[in-house]
């Protein structure tokens, strides 16, 4: 099955011919996903006017701009769910396939036992990337010290996407990457499956438009994009060359489908299994710190989840939020105690981010139901521990130390 991911913002004038590019592929077996960053134009509206009602397109809308990172990982995994085997194929919103048998032309190639395209772009006529751009990879040096060569028409095996790390996704400031996504996503796949498992696609397949708002006229030209893409990248380790069934074998840790390996974006298996053992399914969880594990237990439960990063508002569709950035060292309490539900059955603290932020909720005790149980997570940190300590003795409750997996967390009850 292909998979065709599209990300668009303000794309209203593009939109249209892309989708249209689509479906009118002379391959049937594909699904669209065009997943709108939160555009203050008529791209929505165009999108679904063109997909014609088409039941293999499917049209997503962030309420927050969250970047083409996560979109391209977490939020496509999420709404997708693909398998190990499917074919994604990166088809942006502002650009269009060159006719109707680009996708017979990648399914026959996978055929043959690819797991990676590159190659096949088309340009705009007032348009021309570095020379380097367009050539093939040289396998006798590493990817990471070549001019960045993997170009549209870019596809892949799911397998490989799924076998990136979390830490991968982010830069040095534990964000995720702002643009270059291309880079931080197609290395670490090109060294996994390696110079017999890489396609160079050398017919147009792909146009790529170049206009005032895309990402090239706008960051390209800075330097900044090398230094914070290539630079950033240059300092992590290569991956390794994997066999599939090694591939196969992974459970990424980034996305929703593993509790357990959700890496630093959600609570811990251990965690997970005390609240189904402990909890009456049905109940309300008061959540300080989204994250991906918040999709999780809303199969399950009634969860509010107060956060202080837009970005991850809106991530479980079942959960109600409360956007309460930081304001005085904690989360703002005008805002966090006038949305409070008036009813919970139990408070789990993850959250806000980082090593001892959490400790503002000490103000706020008398203003939180603490007859019910209370999780601390992230009790491996010595200021959190401290703070766990301390909560016990003020709200005079016992206290248990669990070690979960990658980090402990406390249970007050």
């Amino acid at each position: 099955m292909f998979k065709i991911l599209t990300t668009c913002y303000n794309c209203e004038a593009f939109i249209k011919e892309c989708i249209e590019s689509a479906l009118a592929q002379n391959e049937n077996e594909w699904e669209m996903y065009i997943i709108d960053d939160a555009s203050t134009d008529n791209t929505l509206k165009v999108a679904k006017k063109a997909s014609n009602g088409d039941s293999r397109i499917k049209i997503l809308s962030n309420k927050k701009n969250n970047g083409l990172t996560f979109n391209q990982t977490l939020n496509f995994v999420h709404h997708a769910k693909p398998n190990d085997e499917d074919v994604i194929i990166i088809l942006d919103g502002d650009d269009y396939f060159l006719h109707p048998k680009v996708l017979s032309y990648i399914k026959e190639i996978y055929s043959k036992g690819y797991w990676f395209t590159y190659g096949g772009i088309r340009h705009s006529p007032n348009f021309r990337m570095p020379e380097d751009f367009y050539t093939e990879i040289n396998w006798s040096v590493s990817l990471r010290n070549q001019t960045f060569c993997l170009s549209h028409l870019r596809s892949y095996k799911f397998f490989l996407l799924k076998n990136i790390k979390n830490i991968d996704l982010k830069d040095k400031k534990n964000n995720f990457f702002e643009f270059g996504v291309d880079v931080a996503l197609g290395i670490p796949m090109v060294e996994m499956a390696g110079e017999n498992r890489c396609f160079h696609v050398k017919d147009g397949l792909y146009y790529y438009r170049y206009h005032k708002d895309n990402v090239h006229r706008s960051v390209i030209k800075d330097a900044q994009r090398s230094e914070y893409i290539q630079g950033d990248l240059s300092f992590r380790t290569p991956y390794a060359k994997k066999t599939k069934e090694q591939l196969l074998d992974w459970k990424c840790d980034w996305t929703i489908n593993n509790i357990s390996n959700l890496g630093g974006w959600a609570i811990c298996q251990r965690i997970f299994s005390w609240i189904r053992s402990n909890i009456p399914e049905g109940s309300t969880i008061l959540e300080f710190g989204s994250g991906t594990g918040t999709i999780e237990l809303t199969k399950y439960y009634n969860v509010y989840s107060v956060e202080q990063d837009s970005k991850w508002v809106g991530l479980a569709d079942k959960a109600e939020y409360i956007h309460a950035p930081i304001k005085d060292g904690w989360y703002d309490a005008d805002i966090l105690f006038k949305n409070l539900p008036k009813k919970y059955d139990l408070i789990l603290v993850d959250g806000p981010k980082g090593s001892g932020n959490r400790g503002g909720l000490a103000k706020h005790w008398d203003k939180l139901n603490t007859d019910v149980p209370i999780i601390m997570d992230d009790v491996n940190r010595d200021q959190e521990f401290s703070f766990a300590l301390e909560s016990s003795k003020v709200i005079n409750k016992n206290i248990k130390f669990f070690k979960g997996v990658g980090k402990s967390f406390a249970i007050l009850d």
